[in-house]
C-alpha cells in the first residue's frame, strides 16, 4: 500500500452556566476518510477505520 496521511482534529470549548463549568470536546478521526492499513501480521491485515466523530461533555459541579 502506498504512503498515506491520516488527519485527526479536535477542539474544546469551555464555558460556565449557573456556576457549573462545562467542557465540550469534539474530535474527528480520519477527517478525509483516508484508506489505510491499520496493522497486520503474517497472514492477516487490519483495515483502518473510516471517519469517526466524537462529541463529549464534562460537567464540573
Amino acid at each position: 500500500k502506498d504512503a498515506y496521511t491520516r488527519v485527526d482534529v479536535g477542539a474544546t470549548y469551555k464555558f460556565n452556566v449557573s456556576n457549573t463549568d462545562i467542557n465540550l470536546r469534539l474530535n474527528v478521526e480520519n477527517l478525509f476518510d483516508t484508506d489505510y492499513l491499520g496493522g497486520g501480521g503474517d497472514n492477516n491485515v487490519t483495515v483502518g477505520e473510516g471517519t469517526n466523530l466524537r462529541l463529549a461533555a464534562q460537567f464540573n459541579f
